[in-house]
């Protein structure tokens, strides 16, 4: 899902290219079945249809621009769960996803570099947006899910750590 995705596509085919000018064998089929059979794990990933559930690592502003611009398209209520490291640019991440977004819930991400889920939140509301911090993923989901409503969504974002904590709830789409 999303844009982005095509963009990713095309380099995976432009190595295929540049192997095959090297003298690899890639047999076309192998490239289709790739490329159908790709999987990336918190990466725009459906955990729940009704009420949508997402996750998406967007740990930099950039990956927050690209979801953002997938929940822009969406034209539904997205609320935020958002966790990050205090070490990555989490203002950058909140302006790029607040544009798309109804409310955030912060939480704290499962690492010691996490940040804390007040000074999130107040990032969040510098950029005019209702935050609420939380102590736990799951009461912060439970909050988010009720303010996006049956038709809207719940994204999950910022960290790779907290992508994989929510996964953890949702055995059967973690291989």
């Amino acid at each position: 899902l999303g844009k982005h995705q095509f963009q990713n596509a095309a380099a995976a085919l432009e190595t295929v290219r540049v192997l095959r000018r090297k003298g690899y064998a890639i047999p076309e089929e192998a490239v289709r079945a790739g490329l159908q059979a790709a999987e990336l794990p918190a990466r725009l990933q459906i955990l729940r249809e009704r009420p949508l559930l997402l996750a998406d690592g967007a740990h930099n502003p950039h990956g927050a621009a690209a979801l953002a611009d997938y929940l822009g398209a969406l034209r539904r209520p997205c609320a935020l769960v958002i966790g990050t490291c205090a070490d990555k640019d989490s203002a950058g991440i909140i302006r790029a996803l607040v544009p798309a977004v109804i409310c955030a819930a912060s939480v704290p991400v499962p690492s010691p570099r996490s940040m804390e889920p007040e000074k999130l939140a107040a990032l969040i509301e510098a950029e005019g947006c209702a935050a609420r911090p939380f102590k736990n993923l799951p009461d912060a989901l439970a909050w988010a899910e009720a303010q996006a409503g049956e038709d809207g969504a719940a994204v999950v974002c910022g960290s790779l750590f907290l992508c994989g904590e929510l996964l953890r709830l949702f055995p059967e789409k973690n291989p």
